[in-house]
């Protein structure tokens, strides 16, 4: 089982790249969440800003095997994680535009009412 998910957004600005971590309540008590946290951030500080893409935003989300996984597995994964995100050709979202039209005709909805 992973110890969590890396996802990453490409900004427009020319800052560095910056990180945020989260940990839903599923996954444990405060206690747990906050050790998860401190493991994740623990992660990006030894791994350095070098091997992340500056403009970009990176969200780690923190599953419970963060707990018990071996510090330097995890360590593993993450700089995995980072260079398929770094793959050329990997699926990049599109920006977020809400007033572009759509190439895409809308779905047909059914009317309400009489179904025949």
């Amino acid at each position: 089982m992973a110890a969590f998910v890396v996802q990453e957004r490409r900004r427009d600005d020319a800052g560095p790249p910056r990180v945020g971590f989260t940990v839903t309540r599923k996954v444990g008590n405060a206690v747990e969440r906050n050790r998860i946290r401190r493991r994740l951030r623990e992660l990006v500080r030894r791994i350095g800003p070098d091997v992340m893409r500056p403009h970009s935003d990176y969200v780690m989300i923190g599953r419970r095997a963060a707990l018990e996984r071996d510090f330097a597995v995890m360590l593993d994964d993450l700089r995995a994680a980072l260079a398929r995100l770094d793959r050329p050709g990997r699926n990049r979202t599109r920006p977020f535009a809400p007033d572009a039209p759509s190439s895409d005709p809308p779905p047909s909805i059914p009317p309400r009412g009489d179904v025949s």
